[in-house]
């Protein structure tokens, strides 16, 4: 699986963020995801933001497990006021670790 370049939208800190919904696929076929754990790591020049669904307040929902379906939940999110780069990785049942989606977030302070 070859990680795919997708650029977050760019968000206010301490907005609201509305959420994003990800099918996870492997030559179009659904890749079952149960018992995963995902985690999105946003690293910034001093700063860094981890989300993830192995938290007691998780932050990354599977909504679908056996078809894929996985979602970074409705949330406020906080930052500094920088551009970061991202990586999505699922760590799946078997032990595999492969990095899903990447690219860049800029989070802005008004």
């Amino acid at each position: 699986m070859t990680p795919i370049k997708f650029n977050l939208p760019d968000h206010v800190s301490g907005d609201t963020f509305d959420g994003m919904r990800f099918v996870l696929t492997l030559n179009d076929v659904p890749m079952d995801i149960t018992d995963a754990v995902i985690v999105l790591t946003a690293v910034g020049e001093s700063d860094t933001i981890v989300l993830d669904n192995d938290a007691v307040t998780p932050e990354i929902a599977i909504i679908d497990a056996p078809n894929g379906i996985f979602e970074i939940s409705k949330q406020i999110i906080t930052g500094i006021s920088t551009s970061y780069t991202y990586s999505i990785k699922i760590t799946f049942d078997s032990g595999d670790i492969k990095t899903y989606i990447y690219g860049g977030w800029t989070i802005y302070q008004i």
